[in-house]
């Protein structure tokens, strides 16, 4: 997040790599719950640690996505 507030960023498509990562958050919020074969409820009682850091990532994802968003090329920031 840092990086890509700094304009850092290595991205070449932003949009394309901020719908990847939101992809792959999406894939583990609904898919390690079914993998593990519980629900997302059973999933946050049972494992205290990966749910804080599923929603930690989820919310830099989020971050990150809407910084890449504002900066892109060809935007008139004003």
């Amino acid at each position: 997040v840092l990086r890509i507030g700094f304009g850092r960023d290595r991205a070449r498509h932003p949009l394309r790599a901020s719908l990847t990562d939101a992809a792959i958050m999406a894939a583990l919020v609904f898919g390690l719950p079914l993998y593990l074969g519980l629900s997302w409820p059973q999933f946050a009682r049972q494992t205290p640690d990966l749910t804080a850091w599923i929603v930690a990532m989820g919310v830099l994802t989020v971050i990150a996505g809407t910084i890449r968003f504002l900066r892109r090329p060809g935007r008139d920031v004003g």
